[in-house]
């Protein structure tokens, strides 16, 4: 193994020695008595898992290697070699060197060895990981956004969302199931990301990193107890270590005339802008993509994020984890993370700063003096609908006064996503109108929204589906989107706590010549397009929204 240096460590008592994780002698086979010259101890803090090949390169992770030898010295191959045994482990760094006498060697192995069952332990929990390991892959490769993991009253169900849909992929069994989920949380989960022992019956949260043969992801774990003597747990996959083409604003689903909106948006030097979905509307893809856009366009700007924890690579962008936990640097401690890391920032010099999600009224004062002090500030936000969002802000405890300032807000972005039926197999209306699935109520509610001589247009998705789309009969999922650019009209609506008002000016913008126009319209009434284009099955705008005919707020259906 080449570019190791050692340094002798002095070691006379086993105090003296660092904290010790794994004693191995040959990872192969069963743990022993040294008998060797060398016996190597392992001190991990992380779940890197490299090859043999890539050791040379990770010195500088944080992962630990002590080799331990006898009095008298050492053969540097013999070590080299015996260091080729962990290939399994995560990056190496060769610490040092201690050399002791058998007495302190004895030692070592006796403190251990009394820990023999949690070493035999250790064997069904590396198990229950070649398990999770194969279970997340699997979801990786099928293009799930999360796995559900439910543990019933006599089986465990693992269950897939891929294309927007839960769908049932293998049933274990209920002790197996209930192993699976403690070793995630109890030996798997990231350092710092969870507060206590895995428990079913409280809610747990935990972030969880492995690394496939494609690349690093990130599971973020999060676990709810379900009666009568259950436990639900999702894990959402975060493939940050995965390159991927970024998609185009108008691949994710935006319309031409939004593109548009949004690059007059990011054009401003300054100004709040806000991302708002509910859980799993892609809120931090179309982020990413549009910070990934503006830093191609731009390469002269300085984007700079703050994230709690880094979710996506952004290309282009300086990203920054903040760690908010509970008494380090947490509520308990009285110092913000997030205070601190933005005061950091401001002093880099940033031209554009994202900050990863508004969640309360700390996050949202100071995201707002990021905007006051002369920058671009992106994030996301919880909300069901652009107007919304300053409800939203308001009842955090945000004031009127300061989201009715001039400027302050650049833009208010809502999105959903929908499926996109499949090109190859999707179902015309009259092929509808003949199958088992047609719905005479559902037709009612279509020609209500729909003129006689555009029903042709419309498709339907075809439950067999096809082998282009894996018989799912969609092809994936797109945008449906709502965008809101402040005027001095809303501005004093806002300032006037009129929310009807700030509804009616945003409308008042709405070109009702060009129907394929989506500016001051909704997300669902860009469902609605879509699905006239015979891009979206009606039935899937019901489901995303609501009845087809159920006219826009204020307005007659149309």
């Amino acid at each position: 193994m080449q570019n190791i240096s050692f340094a002798k460590i002095n070691a006379n008592r086993l105090s003296d020695l660092p904290e010790l994780a794994v004693i191995l002698n040959d990872p192969n086979g069963p743990l022993q008595a040294p008998r060797e010259e060398v016996l190597v101890l392992a001190h991990t803090h992380s779940h890197r898992l490299p090859s043999f090949e890539e050791l040379s390169w990770h010195m500088e992770k944080p992962f630990e290697v002590y080799l331990l030898c006898r009095r008298g010295g050492f053969d540097a191959l013999k070590i080299a070699n015996t260091s080729a045994q962990i290939a399994k482990l995560p990056s190496l760094v060769l610490r040092g060197v201690v050399h002791a006498d058998q007495d302190l060697i004895e030692a070592v192995w006796h403190t251990y060895q009394s820990k023999q069952s949690l070493l035999e332990g250790s064997k069904a929990e590396s198990s229950e990981q070649a398990l999770f390991d194969e279970i997340g892959r699997s979801a990786l490769l099928q293009g799930a956004s999360d796995i559900h993991i439910t543990l019933l009253e006599d089986r465990t169900l693992i269950s897939f969302r891929t294309k927007g849909e839960l769908r049932p992929i293998r049933e274990i069994s209920l002790e197996r199931g209930r192993a699976l989920i403690s070793a995630a949380y109890n030996t798997m989960a990231e350092k710092g990301s969870t507060k206590e022992g895995f428990n079913e019956r409280s809610y747990q949260d935990a972030v969880i990193e492995r690394v496939f043969p494609e690349g690093l992801v990130r599971f973020r774990y999060s676990g709810l107890p379900i009666a009568p003597s259950g436990v639900d747990v999702t894990l959402r996959l975060i493939p940050i270590g995965i390159t991927q083409k970024p998609k185009t604003l108008a691949e994710l689903g935006y319309s031409d005339d939004q593109i548009e909106m949004l690059e007059r948006i990011f054009s401003r030097s300054s100004g709040m802008v806000l991302i708002a979905g509910t859980t799993g509307s892609g809120k931090s893809t179309t982020l990413a993509t549009m910070l990934t856009k503006l830093a191609a366009d731009h390469p002269g700007k300085k984007i700079r994020t703050i994230e709690e924890p880094v979710e996506y690579r952004i290309i282009g962008a300086y990203q920054t984890p903040v760690l908010r936990k509970e008494g380090e640097n947490g509520p308990s401690s009285g110092v913000n993370p997030f205070q601190k890391a933005l005061r950091q920032l401001m002093r880099a010099d940033p031209d554009i700063i994202m900050v990863g999600e508004i969640r309360d009224i700390d996050t949202a004062q100071l995201a707002i003096q990021g905007v006051r002090s002369g920058h671009m500030l992106v994030s996301t936000i919880h909300a069901d609908g652009a107007p919304i969002c300053y409800d939203r802000l308001i009842g955090m405890g945000v004031e009127r006064n300061d989201l009715a300032s001039v400027g302050l807000i650049a833009g208010l972005i809502y999105q959903k996503l929908v499926p996109i039926l499949c090109e190859s197999c999707k179902l015309t209306y009259l092929q509808w109108t003949k199958s088992k699935a047609y719905d005479p109520k559902l037709d009612a509610r279509i020609k209500r929204v729909v003129r006689e001589d555009q029903l042709g247009m419309l498709r339907f998705r075809n439950p067999q589906g096809c082998d282009l789309c894996g018989h799912d009969g969609v092809k994936g999922r797109e945008v449906v989107a709502e965008i809101l650019r402040p005027t001095p009209e809303i501005c004093a609506a806002v300032q006037a706590a009129n929310s009807i008002e700030i509804w009616r000016q945003w409308r008042s913008t709405i070109n009702r010549d060009n129907p394929h126009d989506m500016t001051g319209r909704t997300a669902f009434e860009h469902a609605i397009y879509k699905m006239r284009q015979g891009r979206v099955d009606p039935r899937a705008v019901e489901e995303a929204f609501r009845y087809l005919d159920e006219p826009v707020f204020g307005e007659v259906a149309t």
